[in-house]
């Protein structure tokens, strides 16, 4: 099997502010996800690399 990604990752400007990120399938061109936090984005790839069942729910806004 073969995934390939564009990482994108951002914060905001304000002290303390968590790193969120997407993640869109080159692969598959509509898949596109969505993380509010680096953990969030972390459990899917592992999900996804050990095929240890479901992915986490997708985030609809960051």
């Amino acid at each position: 099997m073969y995934k390939s990604y564009l990482l994108r990752l951002w914060r905001d400007n304000s002290p303390g502010a968590a790193w969120r990120a997407t993640l869109e399938s080159i692969t598959e061109p509509t898949e596109r996800r969505y993380f509010a936090d680096l953990d969030s984005l972390v459990a899917f790839l592992l999900t996804h690399v050990t095929g240890t069942g479901r992915s986490p729910p997708e985030e609809d806004h960051c």
